[in-house]
């Protein structure tokens, strides 16, 4: 056992659990005081309360959330509406796999059954490690109060948000229930860091825990709040030096915890890479003992499954996005810095991920999107990375028709994705919020690099029509932020004129002065997040930056 000062901590889950509290306390007085304290706290936001309809009786709390009947894979009135039941099992449990310091009531057992069954296969993302979320982090919520209380909040919530066919008061409900799962989640929270001494799985429960917290922020729209528990989580993971764990267990030595350390590192790493896109004063730097302390399998291996070849994509991705000439990967050394190091791993890991896809030709349909996805972000970086790197407006203008390939690809895994034109490969629910990347990734790289008109508003539209947050990206987010970014390069080549003396070319090329660029963003409330755009001239100008707003409802 380490010795720890916890205060620092106790101070984040303290701060956060009194606003719970507050808004606990608040709901239960008055329906205005309700939405007074939500918008003050930055939490999760209570709906203005009502009078109470039951129009979804009769029913009973013990099986189908869809229709509120009896445990069936297709129960009678959500077959009857051509839906799947929220809850695919055929019988109620006997025995509850709960911490043994939990009593879980029937409400409680019956979302942890929506949990287990439903919310594990679409939070995860079509390219994460499905047995971390379907194996690892149910054995957490057995092992950990603070992580069973977590997955109940984010099921609800997840739940609430994914399903619009469900009545108004019994969305109310499934919100009501998840801000009182978070808000006992927060109580084991603040227990954890009273502890003078903690243990390795203590440290554990936390880590996670604030992953499932940026998590439940994510789903909100609350990218404010999201940030606090990224920010404590990198302050506890290098304080700790919880890498070492990584490492340690990527040598085959018995795994300490509940769950696999790696992916843990993984799930840190994605949203520190995220936080730092959108807040530049977090620094990204986990990305880099990713790809330095792990181990990989020789270059000659192909990997093991999608999920492992994505996993040692992430830090390539991060170092490309970060500083694309100074990416270095899981197999580089110190001597492969610099744009040749980059390409030298890259190049390392596409061959081994060929020899995947060929040594895997019968697959499932979720197998082969995701490695059709994986293939799509690989296809969509080189691109950018290509073009980013250039200044030449011909490189610039024979990329649109590969800019087009890329939006299309992404348009149809999409659709699959969400079951459009159906067919037996489509999923029946698709997710609205994930913990890895998708084709959406690729849609935002295409729609802030190219400088296609007509290919921008393709993306934005397909950004639209398939809402979704991977992470703390946002697709309405993004499209806010390429639509903004497009006008203002358009209404920059008007006031040029024909007469320019740059090369910036309509729908091929904008240079670097004139180009548009993202200065920084922030939230204002809970609900609205404001980012400011301008380019080197306007700047140099003294133009007024343009501020975008994106709200959500």
């Amino acid at each position: 056992m380490v010795s720890f000062n916890s205060s620092h901590l106790l101070d984040m889950s303290s701060s956060i659990y009194n606003n719970q509290q507050t808004m606990q306390r608040d709901s239960s007085s008055s329906p205005a005081s309700s939405a007074s304290s939500c918008e003050s706290s930055g939490e999760l936001s209570l709906p203005a309360q009502s009078k109470r309809r039951r129009n979804w009786a009769p029913k009973v709390r013990t099986g189908c959330l869809t229709c509120r009947n009896d445990f069936n894979e297709y129960a009678a009135s959500a077959s009857s509406r051509k839906r799947q039941c929220s809850v695919p099992t055929s019988r109620a449990p006997s025995t509850s796999p709960t911490p043994s310091k939990i009593q879980a009531t029937a409400r409680q057992w019956q979302i942890y059954d929506l949990f287990r069954s439903l919310t594990v296969k679409q939070i995860g993302g079509v390219l994460s490690k499905s047995s971390f979320w379907s194996v690892d982090l149910l054995q957490a919520t057995e092992a950990y109060p603070v992580i069973f209380h977590s997955s109940l909040a984010m099921a609800a919530l997840n739940h609430q948000l994914r399903m619009s066919h469900i009545a108004v008061e019994a969305k109310k409900e499934y919100f009501e229930f998840a801000l009182q799962e978070y808000d006992t989640a927060i109580q084991e929270l603040v227990q954890l860091a009273m502890k003078t001494t903690l243990t390795y799985c203590d440290k554990e429960a936390i880590l996670l825990a604030n992953v499932l917290f940026t998590g439940i922020a994510c789903l909100q729209g609350n990218l404010d709040q999201a940030l606090v528990p990224v920010r404590k989580t990198l302050q506890l993971f290098n304080e700790w030096n919880f890498s070492r764990e990584t490492v340690v267990a990527a040598r085959g030595a018995p795994r300490q915890g509940v769950i696999d350390p790696s992916w843990l590192l993984h799930l840190i790493s994605y949203f520190e890479f995220q936080a730092h896109d959108i807040d530049a004063t977090i620094a990204a730097t986990s990305w880099k003992r990713h790809a330095h302390e792990l181990r990989a399998p020789p270059s000659s291996e192909g990997f093991a499954s999608v999920a492992d070849a994505y996993y040692e994509y992430m830090p390539l991705h991060f170092g490309f996005s970060v500083n694309a000439n100074a990416a270095l990967g899981p197999n580089s050394t110190s001597q492969q810095g610099g744009a040749s190091g980059f390409e030298n791993v890259s190049s390392r890991w596409r061959l081994r991920l060929q020899q995947l896809a060929e040594d895997t030709e019968e697959v499932s349909a979720a197998q082969r999107r995701a490695l059709s996805t994986l293939w799509l972000l690989v296809k969509c970086e080189r691109l950018c990375r290509h073009v980013r790197r250039s200044s030449d407006p011909e490189i610039w203008r024979t990329s649109n028709v590969e800019f087009r390939e890329i939006v299309d690809s992404a348009e149809k895994l999409l659709q699959g994705e969400y079951g459009v034109g159906g067919g037996e490969d489509c999923d029946v629910i698709a997710p609205t919020f994930t913990f890895s990347l998708s084709a959406v990734e690729a849609l935002r790289l295409v729609g802030f690099v190219s400088r296609n008109g007509a290919i921008r508003r393709r993306v934005i539209e397909l950004l639209r029509t398939y809402q979704r947050r991977d992470g703390l990206w946002d697709s309405k987010l993004s499209s806010s932020l390429i639509e903004a970014r497009m006008m203002l390069d358009e209404n920059t080549l008007q006031d040029l004129g024909e007469h320019r003396t740059c090369a910036c070319e309509e729908n091929v090329f904008m240079c670097k002065e004139h180009r548009a660029l993202t200065l920084g963003g922030e939230m204002v409330g809970i609900k609205m997040f404001r980012t400011s755009i301008n380019s080197r001239a306007g700047q140099l100008r003294g133009d007024q930056d343009v501020h975008v707003c994106t709200e959500w409802e």
